[in-house]
């Protein structure tokens, strides 16, 4: 189990203990929050046909030595898959595609149709790099391939993948454990957010999951800013330390949330943001995702 601590865990422990005594970003209550005075919402390539980016490998895992630009399998900072610093990126006609075999898993800067960037939370990928801190606090479980993020000061606990301006249209899908109190889910098309973040700061959308609904709704504060708007709500019944397949889907203006296979927001149209990155959020909970799957669209 790797673990990584950031601020300060407001109680301990993993999915199975999300119920005793934990509660679910943003302070959502269905309305405007124009005041929430709490603030905020390669390693080297394996031995695989492409690289990062789709294009053609520089050399492979098993040339030991082919060519003076191969490196051996068994060399320290070798193309291996095995290595525990490696990078494997598959190849799927050029698109780009990544998933995390060692310490780095590779969300793409460009987001091209039929592309998918996976994160196993098999490493600790906050530490590698691919998750950026912004509030609350977190432990990645590589056994059960989690990562548990708390609120911190504010209420707010959230990661970000950094900036991605030409991400437009993707679904992003990953299982959601929420607390017995508050919300958590993800951000998306996440045009700005300040590091560290307060709560409902930055621009972006949010969607999540408590006890008794689902939610969507608009952080628009800016960068210096606080505030948050629902666009949407739709009755459900969650109940606290059970996983729930969350999936969020933006294509154009139209936004779709669903879980479990069960649509709670439809064909919700609204263009306030058109590009941007993704993140996690919990606000008054501890909040435990397992592995996170962006499908370009």
């Amino acid at each position: 189990m790797t673990r990584r601590w950031m601020g300060r865990l407001s109680c301990l422990g993993l999915a199975a203990s999300l119920s005793a005594g934990c509660s679910g970003p943003p302070n959502q209550t269905g309305a405007a929050d124009d005041a929430d005075a709490g603030g905020a919402p390669e390693g080297p390539e394996s031995g695989s046909d492409s690289d990062a980016s789709g294009g053609p490998d520089a050399g492979s895992a098993t040339d030991s030595g082919a060519d003076s630009g191969t490196k051996s399998g068994t060399d320290s900072g070798a193309y291996s898959g095995t290595d525990s610093g490696a990078y494997s990126g598959v190849g799927d006609s050029g698109a780009e595609s990544g998933t995390d075999s060692g310490t780095a898993v590779i969300f793409g800067d460009t987001c091209p149709t039929g592309t998918t960037y996976t994160d196993p939370f098999t490493s600790d990928s906050v530490a590698s790099g691919t998750w950026t801190y912004l509030a609350g606090s977190y432990i990645v479980n590589t056994a059960s391939q989690t990562l548990t993020l708390d609120n911190g000061a504010g209420g707010n606990g959230q990661l970000w993948i950094g900036a991605r301006p030409n991400w437009t249209n993707y679904t992003v899908a990953v299982p959601i454990t929420i607390g017995s109190s508050g919300n958590a889910g993800l951000n998306f098309r996440m045009e700005d957010v300040p590091n560290p973040a307060p709560n409902d700061s930055g621009d972006m959308y949010y969607a999540g999951i408590q006890e008794a609904s689902v939610e969507l709704g608009v952080e628009s504060g800016g960068i210096t800013g606080s505030k948050y708007t629902s666009l949407d709500s739709a009755s459900g019944a969650f109940a606290p330390g059970m996983p729930y397949n969350f999936q969020v889907s933006v294509s154009g203006n139209t936004i779709n949330v669903s879980v479990d296979g069960k649509f709670y927001v439809q064909s919700w149209t609204d263009g306030t943001y058109t590009f941007g990155s993704i993140g996690l959020r919990a606000y008054d909970t501890l909040a435990t995702y397992g592995p996170v799957t962006v499908t370009c669209t």
